[in-house]
């Protein structure tokens, strides 16, 4: 079992999703989680058999990961040391600043955890933790904070070889830059990004280089170059293994990409695809606030005004204290003015009254027409 368990996680590096989902596979997968996980002790609370929670990612959803991840941190509480511990908790936090609900403890984790670092002395481990403390404070919006957490993360990833970990973490300062309104700086760093994801055969960096091509080129309003760069990101995106929430940010840009070609309520229909997707792998609220967002965009240009004032008004609340990047500043000033050259003021009032106070499920039930239309109809759907 710990063979088989240590084989999952080398595996990996180097296999896609799907090599994962023969049946057989899946039933081994379920076997070796039963070994360690059905009744946790001393061998599910130190390597490889810790790893158990992770393979339930190839048949559980998110909450039921989550739940592992609970019971592994309990049992290496109990019989691990403080390398378990930290390796379980680090694993934990990751998962909660990427799942919905406002990051529960976020805090407190990553406070713990930065002193299991320093007293196993880990820089594989404290390189971790300052990559989820990166994310934590991206998502909400403490940007200098994230940028020294993440050349942290690097400066340790490059000190101890962990050489697939820089091209990930150096795109998240390209993106960082991006969201603070440094386009070329954004530029220049995902330039090196792409340089290490292609030297060291990191397929998952290379698909999230093309995403971000994507969202600079379309920032710039380069609608050829975008759409050449989601072509690329589908190429690649099943030579590795993405996390959930990877194919609906691939679908909300494609929609906002597929609205500037003109293609209307097709684009729609993709944005509310992605906004779906979101809600049932259980993304973080920073991707479906996004993801919302683009909507509301998406249904301005497709000339549903009503609609994205409506959409606008949910997603302001979705968005709780997170303030809005420079380019979805930029998005904002676009679709208002979009927006008042279509609807009057009382008009644009009433939008925002019928949006606020919407839930994610309650504006997918909103454009449901959307969801059932043709997806390249090529008309709108205009809301009663």
């Amino acid at each position: 079992m710990h063979l088989r368990m240590l084989d999952f996680f080398l595996a990996v590096e180097s296999q896609t999703m799907g090599d994962f989902q023969q049946p057989e596979t899946l039933a081994l997968v379920r076997r070796v989680r039963d070994a360690f996980g059905k009744e946790p002790g001393p061998e599910a609370a130190r390597f490889p058999g810790l790893l158990w929670p992770f393979t339930a990612y190839l048949t559980e959803d998110p909450p039921a990961v989550r739940a592992l991840l609970d019971t592994a941190v309990d049992n290496c509480r109990r019989h691990g040391g403080d390398w378990e511990l930290g390796v379980s908790l680090m694993f934990r936090t990751h998962m909660v600043v990427d799942m919905p609900g406002g990051m529960p403890g976020v805090d407190d984790a990553l406070a713990e955890l930065r002193v299991i670092a320093r007293r196993v002395g880990d820089r594989w481990m404290a390189a971790q933790i300052a990559s989820a403390a990166g994310e934590s404070y991206t998502m909400r919006g403490r940007h200098a904070e994230a940028g020294e957490a993440y050349e942290e993360a690097l400066g340790l990833a490059r000190e101890v070889g962990a050489h697939a970990e820089a091209p990930f973490l150096l795109a998240r300062l390209a993106e960082l830059s991006y969201r603070t309104g440094d386009l070329e700086t954004a530029e220049t760093i995902l330039d090196e990004a792409a340089q290490e994801a292609d030297r060291y055969h990191v397929r998952d960096s290379q698909t999230y280089v093309c995403f971000l091509r994507a969202a600079f080129a379309l920032h710039r309003r380069d609608i050829v170059e975008a759409r050449a760069q989601l072509e690329e990101a589908g190429r690649t995106v099943g030579l590795g293994t993405p996390p959930p929430h990877f194919e609906a940010a691939v679908m909300g840009i494609a929609a906002r990409v597929e609205a500037h070609e003109g293609r209307g309520a097709a684009a729609v229909t993709t944005a509310v695809t992605a906004l779906r997707v979101a809600r049932d792998a259980q993304c973080a609220d920073f991707v479906t606030v996004g993801l919302g967002q683009g909507l509301a965009l998406t249904l301005a240009e497709a000339g549903e005004a009503d609609l994205a004032v409506r959409v606008m008004a949910a997603v302001d609340l979705w968005r709780r204290d997170t303030p809005r990047s420079v380019p979805e500043l930029r998005d904002l000033e676009g679709l208002e003015a979009r927006v008042r050259a279509e609807l009057d003021a009382p008009a644009v009032a009433a939008a925002r009254a019928a949006g606020a106070g919407l839930g994610l499920d309650e504006v997918l039930g909103l454009l449901e027409p959307f969801a059932a239309a043709p997806p390249d109809s090529g008309r709108a759907v205009r809301s009663s």
